[in-house]
């Protein structure tokens, strides 16, 4: 059975990137049985943003294996988007064309036949929780996570989401990991500050010039090099381990 990570974060801290790099991390560093990184963001679509310069034949919507009566492995493995030299590990989302009217609206039953079958499948499920209450996966992913995963960024926003969501998490402190995301080369940042008014915060991501690069580029897929900015995703990985 694949355990759920449910990633969660402020609005523009970074989430999406943080979430599939951290499924990538988790892909290269353990003996996984395969990871699957799924986004069901229809305000920014996953797929736009990390595949941008794949040709359209070679990208497969999530949308694709909802809209099916009967969800099954042999869908979803067709509707995987996968990454070059790394077998076992595939996207889901949505396409840079689609929004929440492309599809027929998702029931429970449906979301959670979804889930039987996806937990069949990977050693991990990394899932991009969006804010949108009338997201039935994320809340789904939320409620069943083996781990969730905060994103906040350095600054009074990220304080600010925090404290506003904290209540969505769940209350089992153990499962729950806080992620500070600096996505700004600002030598100011207050990141003592917010490190301190968070309290037990588990990582602390540097800010990467290679990773923003990637995101200039569309290149967001390709596993970063940044020797720190890995070395805090591995120290992350085997504390949800």
């Amino acid at each position: 059975m694949a355990k759920i990570i449910a990633v969660c974060g402020s609005p523009n801290g970074g989430k999406t990137t943080v979430a599939f790099k951290l499924a990538q991390e988790m892909y290269c560093n353990t003996d996984t049985g395969g990871v699957i990184f799924l986004s069901p963001s229809m305000t920014v679509p996953a797929l736009g943003l990390l595949f941008p310069n794949y040709t359209p034949d070679s990208l497969f919507s999530l949308g694709g294996v909802l809209d099916n009566t009967d969800i099954s492995q042999e869908s979803i493995l067709a509707h995987l988007v996968t990454v070059k030299d790394m077998p076992n590990f595939g996207c889901l989302g949505y396409k840079s064309d689609e929004n929440k009217h492309s599809y027929a609206k998702l029931t429970d039953d449906k979301v959670n036949a979804f889930f039987n079958v996806l937990s069949e499948m990977a050693g991990y499920v990394f899932v991009e929780c969006t804010e949108n209450d009338d997201d039935l996966i994320s809340r789904k992913a939320i409620n069943c996570a083996d781990s969730v995963v905060l994103v906040l960024s350095p600054d009074l926003k990220g304080m600010t989401y925090y404290t506003a969501n904290k209540g969505l998490f769940g209350s089992n402190d153990e499962r729950s990991f806080k992620v500070i995301n600096s996505t700004d080369n600002d030598l100011f940042l207050p990141i003592e500050d917010v490190k301190a008014h968070l309290k037990n915060v588990s990582c602390t991501l540097p800010y990467s010039r290679q990773v923003r690069q990637q995101l200039l580029d569309g290149q967001l897929y390709m596993r970063v090099s940044d020797k720190k900015y890995r070395k805090e995703l591995s120290n992350l990985i085997y504390q949800i381990m």
